[in-house]
C-alpha cells in the first residue's frame, strides 16, 4: 500500500472515530436532558445567557456614564474602578477622492490593494500580464465518505 492509501485509511479511521465520539456525546446529552439534573443544567445555561446580556447592558451604561462624567468634570477617573482612556479617531474632512489623490502623490506607502477585488480583476483578464498571470495549481479534494478506506473486519494490515 502506498503513502496516499495509508494516509486515506488513517483519515477514514479518524473520521469514523470522530463520528462515533459525537454520536456517543449526543446519546449521553439526550439521556441527561430528560433527567431532573439535565433540566436544571439547561435552566442554569439559560440563566447564564440572560445574566450575560444583563452584564453587557450594565457595562454599556457604566461606560456611557463614565464618559458623561468625564465631559462634565474633566476627571479621567470619575469613580472608583473607572477610568477614561482617550482614543484617537480619524475623521475625513472633505471628499475621499481628494484624500486618495493626495495619498497617491505624497504617501503611496499607505495605500492598500483590496486583494479579493484585485484577484477578481486578474481572473477577468483586466490586469496586464506583465503584472499578474493566471496559473493553475493542483489541490487535493477529499470525499466526505471515505468508508472505502476503512478495513474490513478480516483485513489484516
Amino acid at each position: 500500500m502506498g503513502q496516499l492509501e495509508t494516509t486515506l485509511r488513517e483519515l477514514a479511521r479518524a473520521r469514523q472515530a470522530l463520528d462515533e465520539a459525537e454520536a456517543t456525546q449526543g446519546t449521553i446529552q439526550a439521556r441527561i436532558s430528560t433527567t431532573e439534573d439535565g433540566q436544571l443544567l439547561q435552566g442554569c445555561k439559560d440563566d447564564i445567557t440572560w445574566r450575560k446580556s444583563q452584564v453587557a447592558e450594565a457595562e454599556k451604561g457604566a461606560r456611557g456614564g463614565a464618559v458623561h462624567m468625564f465631559r462634565v468634570t474633566g476627571n479621567k477617573q470619575p469613580a472608583a474602578g473607572v477610568s477614561i482612556r482617550m482614543t484617537k479617531l480619524v475623521d475625513i474632512c472633505g471628499d475621499m477622492d481628494d484624500v486618495k489623490g493626495w495619498a497617491i502623490v505624497h504617501a503611496p506607502h499607505v495605500l492598500q490593494v483590496h486583494a479579493p477585488t484585485l484577484r477578481k480583476q486578474i481572473l477577468a483578464g483586466g490586469v496586464p500580464k506583465a503584472l499578474a498571470v493566471i496559473k493553475e495549481e493542483p489541490r487535493g479534494a477529499l470525499a466526505k465518505d471515505l468508508s472505502v478506506w476503512l478495513p474490513d473486519e478480516f483485513d489484516e494490515e
